[in-house]
């Protein structure tokens, strides 16, 4: 009967054990479930933030591109066709006027004029894009994406275009 109390005891105890470690290793397996979780969102957060910096990178490409080409534009085509125009003038000076010459480099002229006239265009319309995306609203539309990507809050507040700039070249 003896033997028989300390088996009881000893099936008593391992049970206890059993249970408790049992216990341990749903809370344990909880905890894992919520750090899962908890990686997923962040995982989820970081890749809202990749594509939101790769649309800034791909935006800034594409406005250092139209600043190039605005400035090519401006520095190399314009000042050809203007010196075109400078010849154009000498040769108006050299001419009759009711020389058929004279004519063909008259409608020579207007056509390198409305050729300045539409790179201008394109130029101005290069510009005005840039323009219409201030940089104040830039910076409230990034963090606006960001605030909405992350858990992190991020407030921007401007005191003026010195202060901006100033941030923002320490960036």
């Amino acid at each position: 009967m003896g033997n028989q109390t300390a088996i009881v005891l000893e099936n008593a105890r391992l049970f206890e054990d059993t249970i408790y470690l049992k216990d341990n290793a749903e809370s344990h397996y909880k905890i894992v479930c919520q750090q899962k979780e908890q990686l997923e969102q962040k995982n989820q957060e970081l890749k809202n933030m990749y594509n939101i910096l790769f649309r800034a990178r791909e935006e800034q490409i594409l406005s250092q591109e139209r600043n190039r080409i605005a400035g090519d534009l401006h520095d190399n085509v314009l000042q050809i066709l203007f010196a075109i125009g400078l010849h154009f003038e000498w040769c108006f000076s050299e001419l009759s006027t009711n020389s058929p010459v004279y004519a063909k480099l008259k409608y020579l002229e207007d056509l390198v004029n409305k050729a300045v006239q539409e790179i201008r265009k394109v130029i101005c319309e290069f510009s005005t894009l840039e323009a219409s995306l201030s940089l104040r609203d830039s910076i409230e539309g990034l963090v606006r994406d960001l605030n909405q990507a992350g858990s992190v809050q991020i407030c921007v507040n401007t005191f003026g275009k010195a202060s901006l700039y100033l941030v923002l070249s320490e960036i």
